[in-house]
């Protein structure tokens, strides 16, 4: 499966569509399921990646709660997208509603017509600049407090 790294900053057009990075293309050759993310982002999946999420949310116990508003948070907001011979996928309203990039006033700024598609391992995000901006000043921090949380889980495991 192919993994996605690195961050790059593209500009809706009046259509909203947007270029997918050169280099992983060809991973979308056959389009792209687009999910509201649980932050301000939309998750861009290749059908082999969003076959790995469909597999990760039918292990949730059947039934429950849980597993009711997670089939609802997936599937609901999923949206199966071509891309066009330019590289681009278009972004559904409800989806740049999410974001914060809906209306013409919003559009005005130069910022928030940007947005940045991120790479995410197995997915893209795709983030308004703005709010990526903001995202990005505490990555490093996160990065290191999410390796502390997956040492002091191992180092349990072993006691």
């Amino acid at each position: 499966m192919t993994r996605f790294l690195g961050a790059f900053e593209y500009h809706l057009d009046d259509r909203n569509r947007v270029q997918l990075p050169p280099k992983i293309r060809e991973a979308f050759s056959e389009g792209a399921i687009l999910v509201k993310g649980g932050e301000e982002c939309i998750e861009v999946y290749t059908h082999d990646g969003f076959e790995v999420l469909t597999d990760v949310v039918d292990k949730a116990p059947r039934l429950s709660s849980g597993s009711e508003s997670l089939n609802r948070a997936v599937f609901s907001t999923a949206r199966e997208i071509p891309r066009d011979r330019q590289g681009r996928i278009s972004i559904p309203q409800e989806l740049l509603q999410h974001i914060g990039l809906v209306n013409d006033e919003v559009k005005k700024t130069e910022t928030r017509q940007s947005v940045v598609i991120a790479g995410v391992g197995w997915r893209l995000e795709i983030w308004a600049k703005d709010t990526w901006q903001q995202k990005e000043q505490g990555l490093p921090r996160d990065r290191i407090e999410a390796l502390e949380r997956l040492a002091l889980g191992e180092s349990s495991k072993a006691e």
